[in-house]
């Protein structure tokens, strides 16, 4: 039956056949619904359609990616509402997507329905006064106003969101790890703790900054106070100003009473300001004046001087040094910041750790899982280690978190995750290259063949009943998270 013709359109942006369909099964009982396979075809779509109201976009997809399509979208299509799909693992381009300005909201990855339904009924609802106020200004400015107060929310919650999911490799306050290149730095951590000098804290996304830093707070003379931390590059320069140093009443509209911003939250204690090489020249400029003076001055209240006492511990994936020589960074505060330097090594280079590590995340998904469903699953098997080791994880820790968290899902009760597990978890082209003879012709030959059978037994078992996954994934005896990695691939989607 198709949808009445004054329904919204929307779109729906994905290069999961699967995650398409499953959407457009949900939407199109309340919405016309239109999809695209890829950024591209999506604005094929959107020219074709010039009044979608909602966008539903998938970040990482291949070639387009979301952001790029959400900065593509802004000029010829702004009164097109866009809501972000997501998994945990995307925080980076999450922030980027929050950054431009054209996020509504973000949903985690896989949506929960009614949660679906509801952002989509919300997003619908501000394109209409969007268009509406195009007739009438005050409309307009009103439905603006609560795109750039939802697009706000949104890195606020993108900051909380992500120093959470730092968190997933610490154990009981210590780091995982016994590496000699991570013991050294942590060693190092312990002779700075006991200081009071500003420390930076430099390594690539996903290597655990944040948890370093409040390994310092908590064996500093400070543990006992408060320990706050701030992503620089999650939200906009003024509202960023307004977190760190707050605001009088009436500084702006709508600021309708006192403010404390985390300097004088933080006093007594540790202020931790992740990816401060993000920070805007003027921010950094009233930075530097508070690390310099111990003082700040409120938004809107340029001649009063709280004294503050904060211990400021930095952070950044950039090479501030190239930073300050191509003039994108302060000298002089990239001297206060560096007193003390410490340097995470990525994971590549600490391959020891991911045994430890892997087995520690295990340990953690099934303690999770024992009080809500009661799945445990086994060991890693070595055939399973040795593909985690084969791995250089650009996203570090935080990557390898991810994929151990697809494998425990993949795995049924009580199986122990393999080497086939862990392929099914990574991207296809992060796979490291096949060094095997070309001359045992047999054993490629024999790896096709099984591949060929397996994709036709799972495309016959689908057939008969009808392509429902969970009847399929019971007759096959294995879980539907198996079922679907299976079917990705295999590349397996319905007719």
């Amino acid at each position: 039956m198709s949808a009445p013709t004054d329904v919204a359109e929307i779109l729906v942006v994905d290069d999961d056949t699967l995650v398409l369909r499953a959407l457009s099964a949900t939407l199109k009982r309340h919405f016309r619904v239109l999809l695209a396979d890829s950024g591209a075809r999506a604005l094929e779509v959107l020219a074709a359609h010039p009044g979608i109201a909602v966008a539903i976009i998938d970040q990482r997809m291949p070639g387009m990616t979301g952001p790029e399509l959400i900065r593509s979208m802004a000029d010829p299509y702004p009164d097109t509402v866009r809501i972000i799909l997501t998994g945990y693992q995307d925080i980076r381009s999450l922030k980027e997507a929050i950054n431009n300005g054209g996020a509504y909201r973000y949903l985690e990855k896989p949506c929960d329905n009614e949660e679906l339904i509801d952002a989509v009924r919300g997003a619908v609802d501000l394109h209409r006064r969007l268009l509406a106020g195009r007739r009438e200004p005050e409309i307009l400015d009103a439905a603006n106003r609560e795109l750039a107060a939802a697009n706000q929310r949104l890195a606020l919650e993108n900051s909380h969101w992500r120093h959470k999911a730092y968190d997933t490799h610490a154990y009981d306050g210590r780091i995982v790890g016994s590496s000699p290149a991570l013991q050294q730095v942590l060693k190092e951590a312990e002779r700075i703790a006991v200081t009071e000098a500003t420390v930076l804290i430099l390594g690539e996304t996903g290597t655990g900054k944040d948890l370093l830093a409040r390994r310092i707070h908590d064996r500093s003379l400070r543990r006992d106070n408060v320990f706050r931390a701030q992503n620089c590059g999650a939200v906009a320069e003024s509202m960023m100003e307004d977190m760190l140093f707050g605001h009088t009443a009436g500084a702006f509209t709508g600021a309708r009473s006192l403010k404390k911003g985390l300097f004088e939250v933080a006093d007594g204690g540790t202020l931790f300001l992740d990816e401060i090489g993000d920070c805007s020249p003027s921010l950094q400029a009233r930075l530097l004046r508070v690390v310099e003076d111990s003082v700040v001055h409120r938004l809107g209240d340029d001649e009063t001087a709280l004294p503050v006492n904060v211990r400021l511990v930095a952070a950044t994936n950039r090479d501030l040094h190239e930073e300050v020589e191509e003039g994108r960074f302060r000298k002089d505060l990239y001297y206060r910041l560096s007193v003390l330097t410490l340097k995470l090594p990525p994971l590549r280079e600490r391959r020891g750790d991911i045994r430890e590590l892997a087995s520690y995340f295990i340990a953690r998904f099934n303690e999770r899982a024992r009080q809500l469903s009661g799945k445990l699953v086994g060991e890693i098997g070595a055939d399973g280690f040795a593909v985690l080791e084969s791995y250089d994880y650009p996203g570090n820790v935080r990557e390898l978190a991810t994929i151990l968290e697809r494998c425990w899902v993949y795995a049924d009760d009580g199986e122990s995750i393999t080497a086939d597990h862990v392929r099914a978890s990574l991207d296809r082209d992060a796979l490291p290259e096949d060094d095997s003879d070309p001359a045992d012709a047999s054993a490629e030959s024999l790896r096709t063949a099984v591949q060929v059978f397996k994709k036709q037994f799972i495309a016959a078992a689908l057939d008969e009943h009808g392509w429902n996954v969970a009847a399929t994934a019971r007759a096959l005896g294995i879980s539907r998270g198996r079922l679907y990695a299976e079917m990705k691939e295999c590349e397996l989607a319905r007719p």
